[in-house]
């Protein structure tokens, strides 16, 4: 599935929560960002185990307390096999 925000995104979820495995987000997205997102799935009892993979260009400056809602985080440009290998480990 794929979504333009974390706001559609989750009412995917919403429609398919079942099927879905992990997440990938960005952090800089319209309408709700990837932080709000995770956040909003992990205090969701339908969504809070799966995990949540973050992939941004972004920095965060408390990268560590994203790991209270994010299961790894990615800097882009990451390449195709380290990106496969995080979502793997995560699941």
């Amino acid at each position: 599935m794929e979504a333009q925000n974390g706001r559609e995104a989750y009412d995917l979820m919403m429609s398919f929560g079942e099927l879905v495995n992990v997440v990938l987000t960005d952090l800089r997205m319209p309408v709700m960002d990837g932080l709000e997102f995770a956040a909003l799935l992990k205090s969701d009892p339908r969504f809070s185990r799966i995990p949540v993979v973050l992939l941004s260009a972004t920095p965060m400056k408390n990268s560590w307390k994203a790991l209270d809602v994010f299961s790894a985080l990615l800097v882009k440009p990451c390449s195709l096999s380290v990106l496969v290998r995080t979502v793997q480990s995560v699941q």
